[in-house]
């Protein structure tokens, strides 16, 4: 598998990609939802995700809704996110992983996707 890289693109999505960067932009731009084309201060504000640290909330499984039992969330420290913390939102239950553990998950590819939206 060639190196996988995640971009934050703006404050809404997060692509996973085997592309370069410049590859990348032009596949995003061309997606219907992007009307504007990305400036120099749009480019420069791309940041390159860590696949270790950074996560995302994924779909939880039956074992993580069983541990959340009747409670809204389970976080491990109230002060942050904390891989393996489930809660709801918008009426399902998810479950904090890292970036890693998402790509793992989706499995191979070979054009980028969005693996994370603010608008989902």
């Amino acid at each position: 598998m060639s190196e996988i890289k995640v971009y934050k693109m703006d404050e809404y999505n997060w692509v996973a990609t085997k592309w370069n960067l410049e590859d990348t932009l032009k596949w995003y731009e061309d997606l219907e939802e992007i009307d504007d084309k990305f400036t120099k201060e749009d480019i420069k504000n791309i940041q390159e995700c860590n696949l270790e640290t950074d996560g995302m909330w994924w779909e939880a499984t039956e074992k993580d809704i069983e541990k959340l039992g009747d409670k809204e969330e389970l976080c491990f420290n109230p002060n942050e996110l904390t891989f393996g913390d489930i809660k709801y939102i918008n009426f399902e239950v998810c479950k904090y992983i890292s970036l890693r553990q998402a790509l793992e998950y989706d499995g191979d590819f070979s054009e980028p996707y969005i693996i994370a939206s603010t608008e989902w």
